[in-house]
């Protein structure tokens, strides 16, 4: 069991300096031995879900929300945040689902979430679509 634990922080650490931290989330490695990579990404990690949590209950129905709420991998929060975008700023549809680029991956897999995700995005999907045409486009 060790050695798959060695394996995923090795695969952590390979993806940790392209990982973007969202704006406005205090992160300073600097006070962290190199050694203490895996203990910086956590407090990173923490302080990323507890920024997108006090925004999602600031401002549940913004783009932003949604964002911040996919790059913490919080999908369920992120599908709640987009039906909202959906509902009440039928404007912003495609901004919304713009935010889940590069993360439908999280989307993916056979248990009962993520069929339940899979369900509602498919169903923003459908109420998205029959919103669109009634908005005006843009020139």
């Amino acid at each position: 069991m060790s050695i798959r634990i060695v394996i995923a922080t090795l695969c952590l650490l390979a993806h940790l300096p392209g990982m973007a931290q969202p704006p406005g989330v205090p992160v300073r490695t600097d006070e962290y031995p190199p050694q203490d990579a895996l203990l910086a990404m956590q407090v990173s990690r923490g302080l990323m879900q507890a920024a997108a949590h006090a925004q999602a209950r600031l401002r549940p129905a913004d783009v932003e929300t949604v964002q911040a709420l996919v790059h913490t991998r919080d999908v369920t929060g992120a599908l709640q945040s987009m039906r909202l975008v959906v509902d009440m700023h039928p404007a912003r549809i495609a901004d919304a689902f713009e935010a889940w680029r590069g993360s439908v991956h999280l989307l993916r897999g056979d248990d009962s979430r993520a069929r339940e995700h899979q369900h509602a995005m498919r169903q923003l999907l459908t109420d998205a679509r029959a919103v669109l045409p009634a908005q005006t486009r843009e020139d």
